[in-house]
Formats: C-alpha cells, sequence, structure tokens
C-alpha cells in the first residue's frame, strides 16, 4: 500500500465525520426519531464509499486514514 505521511487529507476529514455521526445515529434511533437515524446511517454508507474513492483517486492514502476508516467501519 502506498501510504503517505501521517497528514490530514479530504478522506481523512470524511472519516472524521463518519465517526461523529455514531452518537448521532444511536441518540436518534433511541429517542425513537428512525427517519433522522436513516438518513444518517445512509450518509455514513456513502461517506465510506467516497473517502475510500477519494483517498485512492487523489494519491492521499495515510497512516492516519488506515487506522480512522475501519475504526469507523467497525462502529
Amino acid at each position: 500500500m502506498n501510504e503517505g505521511p501521517i497528514f490530514m487529507s479530504i478522506a481523512n476529514y470524511i472519516t472524521i465525520l463518519r465517526l461523529f455521526s455514531i452518537p448521532a445515529i444511536a441518540y436518534y434511533y433511541l429517542v425513537g426519531q428512525f427517519d433522522i437515524a436513516l438518513w444518517l446511517l445512509v450518509f455514513a454508507g456513502f461517506s465510506d464509499l467516497l473517502d475510500g474513492y477519494l483517498a485512492r483517486r487523489l494519491g492521499q492514502r495515510t497512516k492516519l486514514g488506515a487506522i480512522l476508516d475501519p475504526l469507523a467501519d467497525k462502529s
């Protein structure tokens, strides 16, 4: 894997945004606002595709992204 230095890339920002959406999804699910929780979940799925595409397309693979992306996927 061709990894660059451990700095922030656009793909990393998207991954971090996905990580921050996890508590919001849980909150809206728990309070019974399933439509909002669903849309946030759809956003999370789309952002997973988008950050991977951008990292590869722009050559912005980073060590930080290699750690954060699997973490966000498992959450």
